[in-house]
């Protein structure tokens, strides 16, 4: 079948590709071990001021608190002495607008 011989030579390019990278490794490798007295070059990297800005945001938000406890304890407290009241129809039209915002009209 055609799209075996296809399948077949596809592989066959593959292999080849694999083995023409291992050997250009090697040649990389052997080169830089013959030459030891060759020092490398210094390599830097300069990031942006915005750059910057994102890594320490990034770090502020990681060590910030996932929850307001305040808020939960408060929410507890209530619950416990039975005076913490459900609004349902907020829920319902907060429930409604996810959906819409999901899914559309």
């Amino acid at each position: 079948m055609a799209i075996n011989n296809i399948n077949t030579t596809l592989n066959g390019l593959n292999t080849k590709s694999t083995s023409t990278k291992s050997v250009k490794s090697e040649e990389s490798s052997s080169s830089s071990s013959t030459s030891g007295t060759k020092t490398a070059g210094k390599d830097t990297v300069k990031l942006t001021d915005q750059a910057l800005s994102l890594s320490q945001l990034e770090q502020k938000i990681s060590e910030a608190s996932d929850t307001n406890t305040s808020k939960v304890d408060s929410i507890k407290a209530a619950i416990m002495d039975g005076s913490y009241q459900i609004n349902s129809d907020s829920i319902a039209k907060k429930l409604m607008n996810s959906e819409t915002a999901l899914f559309g009209n």
